[in-house]
């Protein structure tokens, strides 16, 4: 959710990069590239096998994610992806993405 305590940019960002769900927590600039750290909203999951909602946090990854060109600039968007560890097991395997 958009939050009143977010710098008013930060605002603009999320609402033009219009994916569901995702923030733009900052925004770094230079010549030619345009970079958006980005997190995801929930802090859980479900698990694809059970739907079990977990929230006991693994790992955390960042990746990067090019997107369409602004104002002759590279976007680049880093993505924090999280690993959430299950409380229960299905085929040996505990751990999921999100």
């Amino acid at each position: 959710m958009i939050s009143d305590k977010m710098p008013k940019m930060n605002i603009l960002l999320t609402e033009l990069l219009n994916l569901p769900g995702v923030i733009v927590e900052e925004w770094q600039q230079t010549e030619t590239e345009l970079i958006l750290p980005v997190e995801i909203e929930t802090e859980f999951a479900n698990c694809p096998h059970c739907q079990e909602v977990s929230k006991n946090l693994h790992a955390n990854t960042s990746y990067w994610v090019r997107d369409l060109p602004l104002s002759n600039r590279e976007v680049w968007l880093k993505v924090n992806r999280r690993k959430l560890m299950r409380t229960s097991y299905h085929d040996g395997k505990q751990l999921y993405k999100w």
